[in-house]
């Protein structure tokens, strides 16, 4: 096996491993399986966007028009989001987070935020800063 198999082995290995690892060590409701991944990538949008209308969203999960309906339809079961009317276009239908979905998203996101400050404060400055390039680099060419 040549030079590059091997690495892109060893990563598949390092990122799955990562992966299983963060979720291990985190307490919410994304490791312990309420919401789905997809659901938590649609509370993180509308956290940092305000709201969306369906295409935004479909859009940025890379998914179709009935697997994001799917999704957004669950959480507004769950009563983390809700769907409202455009105030200037009542044919637009926006999607927004409730006080639940808000608090619950920002609760994971901080959590999560300071189980890397754990790990980076154990990497000196220069590889934190080189660890930071080269993960800046990969989601890049992704």
């Amino acid at each position: 096996m040549d030079d590059l198999k091997k690495s892109a082995e060893k990563l598949d290995g390092i990122v799955l491993s990562i992966q299983r690892k963060i979720r291990a060590r985190l307490h919410n409701e994304l490791s312990q399986g309420i919401i789905t991944i997809p659901q938590f990538h649609v509370l993180t949008y509308l956290l940092d966007q305000g709201e969306a209308i369906m295409v935004e969203l479909a859009r940025f999960l890379q998914v179709s028009a009935s697997a994001i309906t799917s999704i957004v339809d669950n959480l507004v079961k769950m009563g983390m989001v809700k769907r409202h009317f455009s105030l200037e276009d009542r044919r637009i239908v926006l999607v927004s987070l409730t006080r639940k979905g808000k608090d619950i998203i920002t609760r994971i996101r901080r959590e999560f935020r300071e189980l890397l400050e754990n790990i980076l404060e154990k990497f000196t400055p220069k590889e934190r800063e080189k660890f930071l390039e080269l993960s800046e680099k990969m989601e890049r060419l992704l």
